[in-house]
């Protein structure tokens, strides 16, 4: 992309399945700033998120974060560093759906 940046935001709340929350087809790498989940729940939830490579399905083989416990009423922020290759993909889910939300922060170049 000739050096072509741009600020990429993404933000979905969970279900039970895999949802996408970002596709990087714009950029030769994504540059996450931060990924930021919140679950708004009374309970303890499990989130997964993975870096789906192009023409791959997410799995335990390319987790980011696999069963990975958010408090109640609580959130984490990470990611920070991450470098993502044109074709990826961030996919995510919840132990319980409509409770976590997803919120991406990032820079593609």
């Amino acid at each position: 992309m000739n050096g072509h940046r741009a600020y990429v935001t993404s933000q979905i709340t969970l279900s039970g399945s895999f949802q996408t929350v970002y596709q990087n087809i714009s950029f030769s790498f994504l540059f996450i700033n931060r990924i930021h989940i919140c679950n708004t729940s009374a309970s303890p939830v499990t989130v997964q998120i993975c870096f789906v490579p192009q023409s791959g399905s997410p799995g335990q083989s390319n987790a980011a974060l696999w069963n990975f416990t958010v408090a109640a009423n609580d959130f984490i922020e990470w990611g920070k560093d991450e470098i993502l290759p044109q074709g990826t993909t961030i996919s995510a889910l919840a132990s319980t759906a409509s409770v976590v939300n997803v919120f991406l922060s990032a820079m593609g170049q």
